[in-house]
């Protein structure tokens, strides 16, 4: 769980399990599976970082009851970490990819595999900005996106004999199907009649 590039609104969370497992049937027969599955959330910065390092080092940050002010100094220039504070972007993903596949010994040197995959990732991105945000708050957006992958493969190895030790050669044929759908909806809303300030 680590921090972002500033404290305010902003951090990093991730979960994540994979599992491979292989199993020899016969002496001609192997098959597999092979799984993984993410999660992450994300605290992502208003962007307001990059006025945070160009602001001359004796701003005034804080006013004397020790909350931060809007502004830095008497030019207008705003304070990012009072920006951060009343901003907020969230993103939540997490994918799950799974793969299986059986190898088929036909003939000494010609092995058979049939392989198949399927990949799934959804993810839903939301920012909010409350009332007190400088130039303009209460607002909010909402986006959702999915993503599906999958792949379906005959692969034909063969491993030509050849005589000699010093020389090899191998043909592959590949026949293969892949399908992708990808999917996104979003929502948008200013002047909110009622925010969390």
């Amino acid at each position: 769980k680590p921090d972002g590039v500033m404290v305010v609104n902003s951090g990093y969370r991730k979960l994540s399990a994979r599992v491979n497992v292989d199993y020899t049937v016969r002496k001609w027969l192997k098959i597999g599976v092979n799984s993984s599955f993410g999660w992450t959330r994300k605290l992502v910065e208003n962007g307001a970082w990059y006025q945070f390092i160009t602001r001359p080092p004796l701003s005034m940050l804080y006013d004397e009851n020790g909350d931060y002010t809007a502004e830095i100094n008497s030019k207008g220039d705003k304070n990012p970490l009072y920006c951060a504070l009343h901003d907020q972007r969230e993103t939540v993903s997490n994918n799950y990819r799974l793969n299986a596949f059986a190898d088929i010994t036909l003939a000494k040197g010609l092995v058979w595999r049939m392989n198949a995959s399927y990949y799934n990732r959804v993810s839903e991105a939301g920012l909010f900005r409350d009332q007190y945000y400088p130039g303009g708050g209460s607002t909010a957006s909402l986006t959702s996106s999915t993503r599906e992958n999958t792949l379906l493969e005959n692969i034909l190895n063969w491993k030509v004999p050849v005589p000699g030790k010093k020389h090899s050669l191998s043909l592959t044929a590949v026949q293969s199907v892949d399908m992708t759908l990808s999917k996104s909806l979003g929502y948008a809303s200013e002047n909110l009649p009622a925010d969390k300030g």
